[in-house]
């Protein structure tokens, strides 16, 4: 049986002799590059170009539905992931300027995601792709609604519910799915240590 750890070494081998056998077998005379139109890039859509009226009920059907705040998670996420990027960058210096950098981090992904031009106004265009004016409007009167807001109230507590069980399942199904890929492996010949 063929042993994982050889193949982690001779695979990365086999490409460079395949690159090298490729750059061997190229013609030594320069080839003419295709002629290109030159295109516009296309301009992404922005909330600019979403009816005013729908813009409102859109960023009204956000607030409804948490999805402002969801913003500001997630600039919360990247600020975090940004400092500890930084303190990766630069582990020599001291607590205080760690300090300064979450500030920092922390504020300016946080504006970039709340400001009327962040990312929360890059959401609005998608919105207004997949659904029509009367269909904000429907979904607004239904998180407006008391069923609504409990629905929006829950959603917290379901995705807690939902990981938890998650986590069962997974330590449940570990042993079936690791039984399976060795068999797997060692039909095709591998063997694991």
């Amino acid at each position: 049986m063929r042993n994982l750890q050889t193949y982690r070494f001779a695979i990365p081998c086999l490409l460079a002799m395949a690159a090298a056998s490729t750059s061997a077998s190229t013609p030594s005379r320069p080839v003419e590059a295709p002629r290109l139109r030159a295109v516009a890039p296309a301009r992404p859509p922005s909330a600019d170009d979403v009816d005013p009226a729908l813009r409102a009920d859109i960023i009204k059907l956000m607030e409804l539905t948490g999805s402002a705040d969801l913003g500001r998670q997630m600039a919360t996420i990247v600020a975090e992931a940004a400092l500890q990027s930084f303190r990766n960058i630069h582990p020599e210096l001291p607590t205080r300027a760690y300090l300064v950098a979450q500030d920092v981090l922390k504020a300016e992904y946080g504006r970039g995601f709340s400001d009327p031009d962040g990312f929360l106004a890059t959401v609005i265009p998608m919105y207004a792709k997949h659904f029509t004016h009367d269909e904000v409007r429907a979904l607004i009167a239904f998180y407006d609604s008391d069923l609504g807001r409990k629905n929006v109230a829950l959603i917290p507590t379901l995705v807690d519910g939902y990981q938890e069980l998650g986590k069962q399942w997974a330590v449940e199904m570990t042993p079936q799915v690791q039984q399976a890929l060795r068999q797997r492996l060692e039909v095709e010949g591998f063997l694991l240590n």
